[in-house]
């Protein structure tokens, strides 16, 4: 007979002929994953709070102080994601250029 249980993100089944064994075995991996699921969600909110201290950084030295580089920072990261955006486009070109080349050249 087999009884299905629902986890938070993971479904168990568990067949009542065998042993407490296989049970404990079951509850053991329900607590590995739980505590995986709670390192993931602390470090996020770790990562959130970083953030958002940063932000709050940039605000003070820069926006409240009406400094004008913020406009310098805006322009410089749009023209460095641009450039990461156009990259692959531009790798595969010169690919394509390489071997057109290669079938371009005369053999000896």
């Amino acid at each position: 007979m087999l009884s299905y249980d629902i986890g938070s993100n993971f479904l168990v089944i568990v067949e009542r002929e065998r042993g407490r064994e296989d049970v404990s075995e079951i509850v053991e991996l329900r607590i590995e994953r739980s505590e995986n699921r709670e390192l993931r969600m602390v470090v996020i909110r770790m990562m959130k709070n970083l953030i958002n201290k940063g932000l709050n950084s940039y605000n003070a030295n820069f926006i409240q102080t009406n400094s004008g580089d913020p406009i310098y920072h805006v322009c410089f990261i749009g023209m460095a994601f641009s450039y990461l955006v156009a990259l692959p486009h531009e790798l595969r070109h010169i690919e394509h250029l390489k071997h057109a080349n290669h079938h371009d050249t005369p053999s000896n």
